[in-house]
């Protein structure tokens, strides 16, 4: 009798392949995992870019509507900060608040009142109607500093403006107010 010898295969065995499957699926999901987060902060970031370009956008054009304006005065109402003046150029009147409850810059636009005893213009609240708020930016908190304007010693004024972006990203502007009102007419 001949002793039958076992022929031995070249391979790999059951549990080399289970091993070999399990570091191969663990490393496909931390390479997934990772992509994912990669993914997910980049679109992130990406909507920070755009929020902080919008806001920068209103800040550029609320300067230049303080630029071409005087009679600066705030109000204060309740959750509302704001500012309105005189636009000499466009001959009306801009308001911009913060809404802090709804979290939005809002901007109204009115016919001044023009006094034709004293030859001034107002831009009040309580002598003018603003059109409807209309929102410019919003996921944005903010306030005003406001040095008024004061007609009588041709004081122009300035305001300071601080944003809040998404709670996160801070902006700031300043803008002086400039009297063209007797160039223009």
């Amino acid at each position: 009798m001949k002793n039958k010898k076992q022929k031995i295969y070249p391979g790999f065995s059951l549990i080399e392949m289970v091993i070999a499957i399990f570091i191969f699926s663990l490393i496909t999901l931390v390479s997934i995992s990772v992509f994912s987060s990669i993914v997910l902060v980049e679109k992130k970031s990406q909507k920070v870019q755009q929020d902080l370009e919008s806001a920068t956008t209103s800040l550029e054009l609320m300067a230049k509507n303080m630029k071409m304006s005087n009679q600066l005065d705030y109000i204060i109402a309740g959750d509302q900060t704001g500012v309105y003046m005189f636009n000499a150029s466009q001959q009306i009147c801009i308001e911009y608040k913060f809404d802090n409850n709804n979290q939005e810059l809002q901007m109204a636009t009115a016919t001044p009142y023009y006094d034709l005893n004293s030859g001034g213009v107002s831009c009040k609240p309580a002598d003018v109607s603003y059109s409807a708020y209309v929102a410019i930016m919003k996921k944005t908190t903010g306030q005003f500093n406001v040095i008024k304007t004061d007609i009588a010693t041709d004081k122009i004024g300035m305001v300071t403006v601080i944003m809040t972006v998404d709670g996160t990203d801070h902006l700031q502007l300043t803008a002086s107010f400039r009297d063209y009102f007797d160039i223009i007419q």
